[in-house]
This record gives structure tokens, sequence and C-alpha cells, in this order.
């Protein structure tokens, strides 16, 4: 009863990850990277269905050894897993602290409207702003797929519209990554402020962690801001960080 149990429960945990996945791809853009959960949760419900019909298999053929190949790559992975997610969760908050620039990064647009995600990040700035009233911000995101706006554009129209003036903001408008939200902002800060500035970044809680390894990459000491997380996306949120963890370790 118990093993029925725990496969319908992952099937379902599957076909939500799947569907947490085809929404923003059919609505935002194609990318890998927001595919992520879509394929996860595809992977989920093959483990879940495939693994005891394929050890079965094995069992029975030439190839039975491998089996143990399948259980030590299934721990492997949910080892890992556990461990990423840990890292993300334990760092996922901090004090904001005072700083004479902030950046906000971009988290795409919908009909030229703002990501519930970037609605968040865009309150905490404003927030961030009102609070530290000698900082500016750096809106940084460019045009994406399916946009006609860039993300920096319509981010600095938000946050002026919540009170704060143009002019303590500048608009970063060619980054497609964080890596690249970094890298052009830094290369306009530089130009503007020399490089003697503090800078704080703000995003959501599942990408403090990572952002911080891009932004020091990138020759940036910031601390990170978290914005509440997007509570109906904030499981796909998670497992599309893991998969991006490990890949930015990976290849970068």
């Amino acid at each position: 009863m118990l093993g029925k149990t725990v496969k319908w429960g992952a099937t379902l945990f599957g076909v939500f990850l799947i569907l947490q996945g085809l929404v923003p791809t059919l609505l935002i853009a194609h990318t890998v990277s927001i595919n992520f959960p879509l394929i996860f949760g595809i992977i989920v419900i093959v483990l879940v269905w495939g693994v005891k019909k394929a050890v079965s298999w094995l069992k029975r053929s030439r190839w039975k050894k491998l089996r143990y190949v399948i259980y030590g790559t299934m721990g492997v992975f949910a080892a890992s897993f556990v461990f990423v997610e840990s890292l993300i969760i334990f760092h996922r908050t901090q004090e904001p602290s005072p700083s004479d620039v902030v950046i906000v990064l971009g988290a795409g647009l919908i009909g030229g409207k703002p990501t519930w995600i970037l609605v968040n990040r865009l309150e905490c700035a404003a927030e961030y702003l009102d609070t530290y009233p000698n900082a500016i911000a750096v809106v940084s995101g460019g045009l994406g797929s399916r946009e006609t706006l860039t993300e920096a554009s319509v981010m600095k129209q938000y946050l002026v519209e919540k009170g704060i003036a143009p002019e303590r903001i500048i608009m970063e408008d060619r980054s497609t990554t964080t890596l690249e939200n970094f890298e052009l902002s830094k290369k306009i800060l530089d130009e503007k402020l020399g490089n003697t500035y503090s800078v704080s970044y703000i995003t959501n809680k599942f990408h403090v962690y990572r952002a911080g390894f891009i932004a020091k990459r990138k020759g940036l000491t910031a601390s990170g801001v978290a914005a509440k997380d997007d509570y109906a996306t904030i499981v796909s949120s998670y497992c599309r960080e893991y998969f991006a963890l490990v890949k930015y370790f990976l290849f970068n």
C-alpha cells in the first residue's frame, strides 16, 4: 500500500512539475532554463514507472550488474539534490545593507508587464530605495524573444510609478542572463562612478545564492537583498535552481 502511495504521489509531483514548466514556456519563452521543471517532471515519471521494470529485465539479462549503476546514479542524484537545495535555502535570506548602488535583476515580461517574480523584485527595490534615499538603482534586463519592450524600461517605469525619482534609476537594457546582468551593469557603473562604489543586488530568495557567485566572478563584491519568492511557482523555481547551480559549477 505504501509503495503505491509513494508511486502515485511521485507521479502527481512529476505532473505538477511538467505543468509548472509548460505554462511559463508558453507564456514567456522557450529556453532550457525555463524548461527545467518540465524536463525534471518527465524524468520523475519515467523513473517512477520505468526503473522497476528496467531492473527486473536487467536481473534476467547478462547486463544484470548494471542495476547497481542505476541505483548508484539515483543515489548520487538524490544526495546532490538535497545538498544543493540545502545551500540554496540556507543562503536565501540576508540582512539588507546600505549600498551606493542596488542592481535589480530582470526576470521576464508577459505581455509587456513584469512577471510575478519580477514584481516581487521591484517591490523589494522600491522599499530598499525608500529606506536608503542616497542609493541609486540599476534595472537590468534586455529584450526577450517574445517581448517588444526591454525589461529595463518596464522596470524603470514600475519604480517611477512607485515614487522613485527617474534620475535615481539607470537602465541596463542589453542583458539576457544573470551573468550579463552583472557584467553589463558593472561596465555602466565603472564608467559613471569609477571603482569606489558599494553594491547590493536584488533577486528572489531562491536565486540569491547563485547570483552572489556570479557577481563575485564579475568582480563585484555585492551583498544580496532577497525579494519574496513567487509562491505559485516556488517548487519549480527551487528545482530549476538546482540544475542551474550544477550547470554553473560544471561549466563556468
